[in-house]
C-alpha cells in the first residue's frame, strides 16, 4: 500500500488486506489544513481489497461524519468496486464522483 497526498487528494495504490487508517490519518488531516471542506481519495492505482482493508473506508467515513468534513471517492477499481458492493455498512455510504473534477465542484457546494 502507497499512499501520496496532494492538493486535496489522496491517492492510494496498491493491496488493502488490513486497516490502514491509521497510517492515512496523518496524511487526511495534511489535506484537510488546507482544503476543510473535505477530501478526495482517488483509488486508480488499488489493486486488491480484503475484508481488513474495508475497514480503513469505514474508518475514513466515521471520521469525516464525526469532524464534519466530506470524502468523496473516485476510480474506484472494479475488483474493489466488487468487495464494497458485498460489504454491509460501506455500499449504501460510500459517495463515489466519476472524475476528480466532479469531486472537487461537489466539495465547492
Amino acid at each position: 500500500m502507497i499512499i501520496e497526498a496532494r492538493e486535496d487528494t489522496l491517492y492510494l495504490s496498491g493491496a488493502f488486506n488490513e486497516n490502514h487508517w491509521p497510517t492515512l490519518e496523518g496524511a487526511v488531516r495534511y489535506l484537510l489544513k488546507n482544503q476543510p471542506r473535505g477530501i478526495i481519495v482517488e483509488c486508480t492505482e488499488m489493486t486488491a481489497m480484503t475484508e481488513g482493508g474495508i475497514r480503513t473506508f469505514l474508518e475514513v467515513l466515521r471520521e469525516a461524519a464525526k469532524q464534519g468534513w466530506r470524502v468523496l471517492f473516485v476510480n474506484v477499481p472494479d475488483d474493489v468496486m466488487n468487495q464494497i458492493r458485498v460489504t454491509p455498512g460501506l455500499r449504501s455510504q460510500l459517495p463515489i464522483a466519476g472524475s476528480i473534477d466532479e469531486a472537487r465542484r461537489s466539495l465547492e457546494v
